[in-house]
This record gives C-alpha cells, sequence and structure tokens, in this order.
C-alpha cells in the first residue's frame, strides 16, 4: 500500500515538473500561452467609450444587412414622368385650340333670347345685353351680333298686327353660311289665342325671320354655330 502511494505522489511531481519546463520554454522562446478570450472580457478591457462605440458598430452593421435585404421592397415604385400638356384657355381641353374653340364659351346646348316687339316700331331683348348695342359689323363674329341682327329683323313690326298683346316662341338653327338650316319650329304659341289669330301670327314671324337671312358670318363664327338650336322668345306688346 505504501508502495503504491509513492508510486502515485511520483507521477504527481512529475506531470508538475513537466508543465514547468513548458512554461520556461515558452518564456525564454518570447512566446506567450495562446488562450481564448470572450468577447465580453475584450469589450470589459476596452475603455467605457470604446465598449459602447463597439456596441454602435455592432447595431449599425445588423440595421444596413436588414436594409439590405429589404431593398427591393422599399425601392419606390417608378412612376410616370410628369409632361406638360398644352390645353385650349377656351374650352380647357388639353391640345391646342380648335378653329372655332374661340367661340365655345358663348355657346350652350342651345341659345335663348327674348325679343319684345314694343308699339311703334320699337324693339328690346331681355336680357337686355344679350344683343350689341349700336350699329352691326360687316361680318358678324359673336352671340351678341347675332341677337343683334336678330333685333334688327323685327324692327318695324310684324305684318299685320293685331291690337292684343301676342306671345310665341321660336326654335331653329343657322347653317354655316348663315342661312336657316331645316325649317322653323314653333315650341309655344299663348293659350286661348284664336287658332286664326295664332296661324297668323306664326306666319308673320317666318316670313319677317326668312326675309333677314342669310346672316354674314364669319368663318369662325359659322362654324361654331351651325346645327346650335337657337330658342327666340317673341313677345309683341299690345
Amino acid at each position: 500500500m505504501k508502495a503504491k502511494t509513492t508510486s502515485l505522489d511520483h507521477l504527481a511531481h512529475a506531470a508538475k515538473t513537466l508543465r514547468a519546463n513548458k512554461t520556461l520554454r515558452a518564456n525564454k522562446s518570447g512566446c506567450v500561452p495562446y488562450r481564448r478570450r470572450d468577447s465580453r472580457e475584450t469589450i470589459a478591457s476596452k475603455s467605457p467609450l470604446a465598449a459602447r462605440n463597439g456596441r454602435f458598430a455592432r447595431r449599425g452593421i445588423g440595421v444596413a444587412v436588414l436594409l439590405a435585404g429589404l431593398s427591393p421592397v422599399l425601392q419606390p415604385a417608378p412612376t410616370a414622368q410628369a409632361q406638360l400638356t398644352e390645353f385650349c384657355q377656351f374650352t380647357g381641353n388639353p391640345g391646342p385650340c380648335g378653329p372655332y374653340d374661340q367661340y365655345q364659351d358663348a355657346i350652350g346646348q342651345d341659345l335663348r333670347m327674348t325679343l319684345v316687339l314694343r308699339p311703334h316700331g320699337q324693339t328690346a331683348t331681355v336680357p337686355p345685353a344679350a344683343a350689341r348695342p349700336g350699329p352691326l359689323p360687316a361680318k358678324l363674329d359673336s352671340i351678341r351680333d347675332v341677337f343683334a341682327a336678330l333685333r334688327r329683323c323685327f324692327e318695324g313690326g310684324l305684318a299685320g298686327d293685331s291690337a292684343q298683346e301676342q306671345s310665341a316662341t321660336i326654335r331653329f338653327s343657322f347653317g354655316r353660311d348663315g342661312a336657316i338650316f331645316g325649317e322653323p319650329r314653333f315650341t309655344y304659341i299663348q293659350p286661348r289665342m284664336p287658332a286664326e289669330a295664332a296661324r297668323a301670327f306664326e306666319g308673320s314671324i317666318r316670313r319677317t325671320l326668312g326675309s333677314c337671312v342669310p346672316f354674314p358670318f364669319t368663318k369662325g363664327l359659322g362654324g361654331a354655330l351651325a346645327g346650335r338650336p337657337f330658342i327666340i322668345r317673341i313677345v309683341k306688346q299690345a
């Protein structure tokens, strides 16, 4: 038993001696035995500022990697390049103005005016500003010119005037050449008017209107008004 204990002590002493010799040889050669250092120990050995910068650097790398992975998703979709488009100043439609667009701001679906035939051949329009005042131009180039021409057409009254007040509404349209297009149509006639008086009144309006046309339209106005309905209410005062 004593011999076995002595043998173990001898082995332990030999191992200790071997470790000491290895350390001594390493010190003589200038090498330091390698020992893996934990990352936390490495950061702790630095200054607090360096440790904090190290944490920020690692976080920055992580964010950069994440954004790089999401770049196809976050990339904005291509948008159509805005292009400047020319608009017509009269209609607001895209593109350049047409030859008749300058008249469109004054032309609706239909053109209405009330023409009042007063005693002694005088005429007036409602609204008063519907017709152009003063003498007519050689070529009619606006809606007010046309209304003024219609007012002048009925100056002097109607043939076969009746002493009673009469009223009717007539609908017609012009062609490009200023002539009446088609047959004018009466859409209203004063109620309780005798049938014979109504026929005479309508006939007088047709003849008076027919004696004034064709109107001298400019090319632009003729193209803009062609086929547009005029609705004229005629009131003959007693």
